[in-house]
């Protein structure tokens, strides 16, 4: 710990940054087995629940409003999708085509500035999102919500909230075959990504109140989590129950960092670079 931050979890964000990227470029940069890096996004869900039941749930309990917790959140998060839709909303102005990575065409402020979820019809390298994988933005802003919602009126119920998250994500994966379904193919896909990210969020909310040990030195869980994403990425079937696996063994490798015992000087510097590379 360093005045108050478990040092760990910028590597782990760190780390979980960079293969969501690799995910994104694999096509352009020649690396078609990082196909598993989707599954990064279920970590930053995770690591969200954790970092945010360690700091808020004793606040919110203690009646922190909607509006204060809605400020501290939205401060962290919207800013980049903020100056995503200036970029968009100019590009429109001037009357550039919608291209590939710099779209631009008139779906209406209300959508480019995220403050509605979606369009209607969502095409892909479409006009919006500037940004696609912004649709992960969406989803832990509303499962913040019920979260916040949950602890500051009901707590005793959150386990349950978790529980039926979990499972109904669970099913989905099996169903779909994938967690990947993102928020793009309709209403359903977009509700179906809101429960992947509060099941996720609760998993790591329940890292932060349980504080669960393992005997597992994070190096071997870290071995683990490269195990299954290397079986993933190799097409092991059924690819939906990987992919919730994967996020799980994912999980426990958070909850030995959380454990794990402060690092070095040198080790904690490369960490906090990694975890400023994630922005």
């Amino acid at each position: 710990m360093l005045k108050g931050r478990i040092e760990w979890l910028d590597l782990f964000r760190g780390l979980a940054a960079i293969l969501v990227v690799l995910y994104h470029f694999r096509g352009y940069i020649g690396v078609p087995w990082f196909d598993f890096g989707f599954v990064a996004v279920d970590l930053f869900f995770v690591l969200s629940g954790l970092v945010l039941g360690l700091k808020y749930t004793e606040s919110i309990a203690l009646g922190m409003t909607l509006r204060a917790f809605a400020a501290v959140r939205m401060k962290r998060l919207y800013p980049m999708t903020f100056i995503a839709g200036l970029f968009v909303s100019a590009l429109n102005a001037l009357g550039v085509p919608a291209g590939t990575w710099a779209p631009a065409a008139d779906f209406g402020a209300w959508t480019v500035f995220l403050l509605t979820p979606y369009p209607s019809e969502f095409r892909v390298r479409g006009a919006f999102p500037a940004d696609g994988p912004v649709w992960s933005l969406w989803a832990e802003l509303v499962s913040n919500a019920v979260w916040f919602a949950t602890i500051r009126h009901a707590r005793r119920w959150m386990p349950l909230v978790g529980t039926a998250s979990l499972a109904a994500m669970i099913y989905l994966a099996w169903r779909f075959q994938t967690l990947d379904y993102g928020a793009w193919q309709g209403p359903f896909a977009r509700l179906a990504s809101v429960l992947r990210a509060t099941a996720w969020f609760s998993v790591g909310y329940w890292i932060a109140v349980a504080n669960p040990r393992t005997s597992l030195h994070p190096a071997l869980c870290l071995a683990l989590l490269l195990s299954v994403m290397a079986a993933s990425a190799a097409g092991i079937q059924p690819a939906g129950l990987v992919s919730v696996i994967t996020a799980g063994v994912g999980s426990l490798l958070l909850v030995a960092l959380r454990n794990a015992p402060a690092p070095g000087p040198r080790t904690a510097r490369i960490e906090r670079w990694l975890g400023m590379a994630s922005f």
